[in-house]
């Protein structure tokens, strides 16, 4: 790996119409040099070489590129090889840096193999941690939406039933109001309905008891 500072200090040093007239014949055609283009074999000055903007471009097969490109596909170096080669042409020393194995000790290995996995451990136990801690929340997200939603029920059912109450109070009311002797039997009823409602009570009715003149009379006191 060649640093970029040193890749662009060679490319603004080179001389890009001297190291391609080594293999192409140029002529001075303007602000560029023309000539035959090299890659498809021309026989044209169809091959345009401009020093101003470091590059060259064939107007036939439309090859282009730079020095480097040129010396990759004219000899076909690699793009290192390339650097060095414009490098030692125009002084500049062209240093390859590369990442280089290191064989370590078998300790040093498994020291290292132990570093990775308790690594590994504490991010999965960070991220279980994570997870249970949404997953709480959620829960109580959740339970509270409930509490509310039980909550909503009673008070409209609450409602519902204090409607119903009053309905019930304004229709006794209005029917005690129209007969008299309809709300005397309904208290009567009332009374029957708590004294049977103790348990195993027995009632006893006399045939002459209001109870049984309601029902022979009728409302109002007609037979």
């Amino acid at each position: 790996m060649i640093p970029d500072e040193i890749v662009e200090r060679v490319r603004s040093a080179a001389d890009i119409v001297g190291i391609i007239s080594e293999y192409v014949p140029l002529k001075r055609s303007g602000g560029t040099w023309r000539g035959p283009c090299p890659f498809h074999q021309g026989k044209n000055p169809n091959f345009s070489v401009s020093p101003s903007h470091g590059s060259y471009h064939c107007f036939v097969c439309h090859e282009s590129g730079d020095v480097f490109t040129f010396l990759r596909k004219r000899l076909g170096l690699d793009w290192p090889s390339a650097v060095k080669y414009v490098g030692e042409k125009v002084g500049i020393e062209v240093i390859d840096v590369r990442i280089r194995r290191a064989d370590l000790p078998q300790e040093n290995m498994a020291a290292t193999y132990r570093r990775m996995e308790t690594a590994r451990q504490q991010q999965a136990a960070q991220i279980r941690a994570v997870g249970e801690q949404q997953k709480r929340e959620r829960i109580a997200e959740a339970d509270k939406e409930v509490t509310i939603t039980l909550a909503t029920a009673q008070e409209t059912a609450d409602r519902t039933r204090g409607e119903g109450d009053a309905q019930r109070t304004r229709i006794y009311a209005q029917s005690f109001g129209r007969d008299a002797g309809f709300a005397s039997f309904y208290r009567s009823m009332q009374a029957y309905e708590a004294s049977i409602g103790q348990g195993d009570a027995t009632m006893v009715l006399s045939p002459d008891s209001a109870f049984f003149r309601y029902f022979e009379r009728g409302p109002g006191g007609a037979r």
